[in-house]
């Protein structure tokens, strides 16, 4: 049990640290798209059914020797070469989709924060040794299926919307990678389904309990 109150501990640390991390990258991204949107600004759009949008393409290059660039490495104090593999680029898709992403992201604002809430109270709960019981797999159900579902939700709009853009830029020399997500579906099928293991380890245990 000490172990698991140590994993409890160290997990919520990790969390408020991630958390962190997460604002000061979104923040810093935020800046390199402000530039984009604000170049885009001075141009006219194809017609009054878009909206201006910026997405983060993965990108390689055609013939990586012909693309190589050289930056200076401090350690050999020599030249050493390197390729960018991700740029940020404007394009237009659909005001019908931003409409759809606006009213997405407030109907999933509270189901997020609910199930943020369930977690942690779920480490609370673990860190009083009180660990399987019905009350922690519904807050595990409710963490899983509000967060990662939002995040599901979310990555398939922003795979339309670098599909979109991706078919609009035309990057010489470049190939513009697919679409690769914050978090794999795998992963998030993986969490649902240790939720609904511990629920079932929950359940059978309360059985046994009342069977004795």
């Amino acid at each position: 049990m000490r172990r698991i109150s140590i994993l409890a501990i160290i997990t919520l640390i990790l969390m408020a640290i991630e958390l962190c991390v997460s604002l000061v990258n979104y923040w810093t991204y935020t800046d390199n798209t402000y530039m984009v949107e604000h170049a885009m600004i001075q141009l006219e759009k194809p017609d009054d059914l878009v909206y201006r949008k910026t997405v983060e393409l993965r990108v390689h290059p055609q013939d990586g020797n012909k693309m190589l660039d050289e930056t200076y490495n401090t350690l050999s104090k020599s030249n050493v070469p390197y390729i960018g593999s991700r740029i940020v680029v404007g394009g237009w898709q659909p005001i019908w989709f931003n409409i759809i992403v606006g009213v997405i992201g407030l109907v999933s604002i509270p189901f997020i924060i609910w199930g943020v809430v369930a977690f942690f109270r779920f480490l609370i709960s673990v860190l009083k040794m009180q660990i399987f019981t019905r009350k922690n797999a519904r807050r595990l159900r409710i963490f899983v299926y509000g967060v990662y579902g939002a995040i599901a939700f979310f990555q398939l709009l922003e795979w339309y919307s670098y599909h979109v853009i991706s078919k609009q830029v035309v990057l010489p020399d470049m190939v513009i990678a697919n679409y690769e997500g914050i978090i794999g579906w795998s992963d998030i099928f993986l969490m649902v389904l240790i939720v609904e293991i511990f629920a079932k380890g929950v359940k059978l245990q309360e059985e046994q309990e009342l069977t004795i």
